[in-house]
């Protein structure tokens, strides 16, 4: 199984749950080495710089084929689609606290080449490197719906709703 870092795999990071979508993933990946780069670098820089932090990630959404990309309502310049983001869910962890111990890592520097983390309608986590071309922006927001972002805040009453 080829893998991308030591605890991300190419089929976690293609995998979705859209069937018609599988062979255009597995294409796509497979014919782009600039993308394949692009997840590796994600998956070292990121992915295995926020394990440790959360512990064990389930990897629910990464690498998305523009097509894919569009059936799920992501943004239409999603970093998924450069293979340079992933939604992840904290096997060992709840959501809220592993999002504030992702911020706090953040803020003190730990995760240099994190560009932005969201915390996306109580459900997961995104995690994302930047592009090559610009610094990363350690942003830590969230969302709820309706195109909105704010600064991550584990106060929110709609956070705090989700850690009971």
């Amino acid at each position: 199984m080829e893998h991308l870092s030591a605890h991300l795999t190419v089929p976690e990071f293609l995998h979705t749950q859209v069937r018609r979508y599988l062979d255009e993933q597995d294409a796509s990946w497979a014919e782009n080495t600039a993308l394949q780069a692009h997840g590796q670098r994600f998956a070292t820089s990121v992915f295995e710089r926020v394990r440790p932090i959360t512990g064990p990630l389930l990897v629910t959404s990464g690498y998305r084929c523009p097509a894919l990309n569009t059936f799920v309502g992501g943004q239409p310049a999603s970093h998924h689609m450069l293979g340079l983001a992933a939604d992840v869910v904290p096997l060992n962890m709840r959501l809220v606290p592993a999002m504030v111990a992702i911020r706090e890592a953040l803020h003190d520097g730990a995760l240099p080449d994190v560009d932005q983390v969201i915390f996306e309608f109580g459900r997961w986590i995104h995690v994302q490197a930047a592009l090559t071309s610009a610094p990363p922006r350690h942003v830590c927001l969230m969302t709820f719906g309706g195109g909105s972002y704010a600064p991550f805040d584990a106060a929110d009453p709609r956070v705090v709703a989700r850690t009971k």
